[in-house]
């Protein structure tokens, strides 16, 4: 199947959306580990650290020792105990010598009481608190069924287990708040990571979306530059037709005919002039010299011109009723506004049926004046009616295909309402008919 650059595009902006993601996320979770591990090895050594000191101060504690004890190497098997008179007098009192293996009977039994625990768990939290993750402390406890842990320290079912230097039984650490811990303080990481990734989504979708737009502008170009030609050659064949008559096949001398054939030129440079006004008007508007010749109008009046000026215009019948008081009258360009109705009467012409039943309403409501035009032709769809306001868009009907068109009628009267200060609307209903609201 051939695919067209509009779906390459896409696709290719797809993949690389995944990428960028895929290795965003393969980032952030190397980050995770490691940081994970470093943690992990931290609390390994604080509670190493703790024990420690938690042993020393059981020596003391267990008077071994009055001031100062010497702890022989492993290898040797003594340990000497210095002692003095008291904590002013510099002599020596006495000095003991204990074996090692009848020391370590001594103190064996009190590094695994629950009051050594407790003093661990003091200690180890001073030590969290000092090195700033107090936040994730637990009591530590043991564990009898992993007692035989040749490392020093290991990762097993969520907890950190140690070693102990002067025990059987490991501590265990419960690694259940660093999780959270950890995340949060990745949470700076993870969002501008996450934003990297939504600013490359983004930046991907207004590229497609302005892409897309752009194809659409240009086939609704072409179609108008199509629409606009025939309507431009259409009148200037039809009054060089009528002018090549009067010249060239002697129809000047007939009076009647002469009247008929002046009145067609005439029209069909009207309607030249008054396609040309339009594409000026609009292009005023672009540029920013767009000026409005305001004047205080009649409503009822206006309407009334434009009724008599569609019936001319049109074969199809019309039943056209004026819903608006006599004296109700506002300040806008009578000229622009009037071309403003016409064109959404027109349209309400084109889009119908064999007749059409056209309402023209005109209220005031506190300081803000409504004109409506309802009807009751073919009616737009939902998905079009957010559309029918931009230049150069056609609303497709389906078998509708001998409608003409240019796709600037409904934007140059967005533009002259707007350019009034006030705002047009549209509620239609497919199958039912439109009503169009202008509100100054």
């Amino acid at each position: 199947m051939k695919i067209d650059n509009k779906h390459r595009f896409l696709i290719i902006a797809v993949i690389s959306v995944v990428m960028i993601a895929a290795y965003e996320g393969y980032w952030l979770s190397g980050l995770y580990k490691s940081q994970r591990q470093s943690l992990e090895m931290q609390i390994s050594s604080l509670i190493s650290k703790s024990e420690l000191a938690a042993y020393s101060f059981q020596l003391k504690r267990e008077q071994l020792t009055d001031s100062i004890a010497f702890l022989s190497p492993d290898n040797l098997s003594k340990i000497v105990s210095i002692k003095r008179d008291s904590s002013f007098d510099n002599k020596i009192r006495s000095i003991s010598v204990y074996r090692r293996d009848d020391f370590n009977k001594q103190v064996a039994s009190s590094v695994t009481s629950p009051e050594f625990y407790e003093m661990m768990d003091s200690i180890l939290f001073q030590n969290f608190k000092e090195a700033g993750i107090d936040e994730i402390f637990r009591p530590l406890d043991t564990q009898e069924f992993v007692s035989n842990v040749n490392p020093d320290s290991v990762v097993r079912n969520g907890y950190i287990i140690v070693k102990s230097t002067f025990g059987k039984t490991p501590y265990s650490f419960d690694t259940g708040l660093m999780t959270g811990y950890i995340l949060l303080n990745m949470s700076g990481i993870i969002f501008t990571s996450l934003m990297v990734v939504a600013i490359v989504v983004f930046s991907f979708w207004f590229f497609i979306s302005t892409l897309k737009k752009q194809m659409e502008l240009d086939e609704m170009k072409s179609s108008f530059t199509s629409n606009i030609t025939h309507e431009l050659k259409t009148p200037i064949a039809v009054a060089y037709a009528a002018n090549d008559a009067l010249l060239n096949y002697g129809l000047a001398d007939n009076p009647v005919k002469r009247e008929e054939y002046l009145l067609d030129t005439k029209e069909q440079l009207e309607k030249l002039s008054a396609l040309v006004e339009r594409i000026l008007s609009m292009s005023m508007k672009e540029r920013g010299n767009f000026r409005l010749d305001v004047s205080e109008t009649n409503i009822r009046d206006m309407f009334e011109k434009i009724v008599q000026e569609t019936r001319l215009r049109t074969a199809k019948a019309c039943d056209i009723q004026i819903e608006a008081d006599d004296n109700l009258t506002a300040v806008f360009d009578a000229k622009l506004m009037s071309s403003v109705v016409s064109t959404l009467v027109d349209n309400a012409v084109k889009y119908s049926g064999e007749s059409v039943r056209i309402q023209l309403r005109a209220i005031r409501k506190s300081d803000k004046l409504f004109i409506s035009v309802s009807d009751n032709g073919i009616g737009i769809a939902p998905e079009h009616q957010r559309h029918v306001f931009e230049k150069f868009y056609r609303v497709p009907h389906g078998d509708v295909h001998e409608v003409k068109g240019y796709g600037i009628g409904l934007y140059f009267a967005k533009t002259i309402v707007e350019r009034h200060g006030g705002r047009i609307s549209l509620t239609s209903t497919p199958g039912e008919g439109s009503t169009f609201t202008i509100e100054l």
